[in-house]
């Protein structure tokens, strides 16, 4: 256990127009102060820091803050500004009403619902958002004329699959070769062989770009139906090409919880979870700025992943909001790794809303 000012490193101070708000970031809680209560606590905190004591704490916690002293931020391999946003976006996971009095019989008619009713105000708030100037040098347009147009023209994503359909192990082994294994680039081995006395090393590569070439994004496959895996979580292995199982099988019903009551994964054949492993980004990067290839490396990795996946004739749902620590915690990842996408492939109606789980009075969707 932590003790004295330290206990307060998931707190820091935030001066708007016209209140001083002290910022809990891991459990977002916030707090408006006032002048005496912020001139007690930094009293408190800069006397803590001489004596080791926990007074500052313990007058949080006496007013309600959460003091764990279970420290995040000292495994950070970055500075605060990466720190603040990444922990200070997660979203952590609600007291579950399901099944309770009052609570809808079906959870996604629930959900769906109250999506369609926000989707309905979009329009309004999004008018004027595209007032492009006009065009000074009209482009050509061009048919399609290769498969590769043809996926591009034909992508999109898709909110409803098949139940009890099985992926063909062939086309997930063909997924994970030709997107995600592991390569080397001949024209990188021929400039490295003629300039070895000046370069010691050059990383892996893949089918997507990857900062400082480190491949810091790693794969975990939750399985539900593919043919010769048996159904569980899986770490792929990008060097090797091969998978290692590291937990049991997981419900439709979890995944659809744990990306926050969305219906859409389920009865995919596989859900495919992007993790950071942000010690190879702080192997060679100290600063904040390069936290944000840890999405852009994803992101361009996912959408290999989907264009070629829509080639084969797969459905595919992607998701940026889910519960950051439960997925966590399910993938068994250390503190140096963080999941920042999810994924669903698998069989499905081409449709890109489920509107069976539309609420008997819904009106039209906007």
């Amino acid at each position: 256990m932590m003790k004295g000012a330290a206990l307060l490193d998931n707190f820091f101070l935030y001066f708007s127009e016209n209140e001083v708000i002290l910022w809990d970031v891991v459990h977002h809680d916030q707090w408006a102060l006032d002048k005496e209560t912020l001139i007690n606590i930094l009293d408190k905190f800069y006397s803590d820091v001489q004596t080791g004591e926990t007074k500052a704490a313990d007058f949080l916690q006496s007013n309600g803050a959460f003091i764990s002293g279970d420290l995040a931020r000292k495994q950070w391999g970055w500075d605060v500004l990466s720190w603040f946003y990444h922990y200070g976006t997660k979203l952590s996971l609600p007291p579950s009403t399901e099944g309770k009095e009052g609570a809808s019989e079906d959870p996604r008619v629930s959900w769906v619902g109250q999506y369609v009713d926000y989707c309905k105000q979009v329009p309004e708030k999004a008018k004027g958002k595209y007032n492009y100037p006009e065009v000074d040098i009209p482009l050509n347009s061009f048919p399609t004329t290769n498969q590769l147009e043809s996926v591009f023209g034909t992508r999109f994503s898709s909110r409803k699959f098949v139940p009890g359909t099985t992926l063909k192990r062939e086309l997930l082994e063909k997924i994970l070769f030709h997107c995600v294994k592991f390569r080397t680039s001949p024209f990188v081995e021929k400039f490295y062989k003629a300039h070895s006395d000046k370069i010691n090393y050059f990383g892996y590569f893949r089918s997507s770009p990857a900062g400082g070439a480190l491949q810091a994004t790693d794969i975990y496959l939750i399985v539900h139906s593919v043919q010769g895996i048996d159904p569980g979580i899986y770490l792929y292995n990008p060097i090797d090409h091969g998978l290692t199982k590291v937990g049991d099988a997981v419900s439709h019903d979890k995944i659809r919880r744990l990306l926050v009551g969305q219906p859409y994964a389920e009865g995919a054949a596989v859900n495919i979870c992007f993790v950071c492993k942000f010690n190879r980004f702080w192997s060679k990067y100290r600063h904040s700025r390069i936290y944000r290839m840890a999405y852009l490396e994803a992101g361009h990795l996912s959408e290999n992943i989907f264009l070629y996946a829509h080639s084969l004739e797969q459905d595919v749902f992607i998701a940026g909001a889910f519960y950051d620590e439960e997925f966590e915690n399910l993938l068994k990842l250390d503190k140096d790794s963080a999941m920042v996408f999810f994924m669903a492939i698998g069989e499905g109606e081409h449709a890109c809303f489920p509107v069976e789980y539309l609420p008997s009075d819904s009106t039209k969707l906007a």
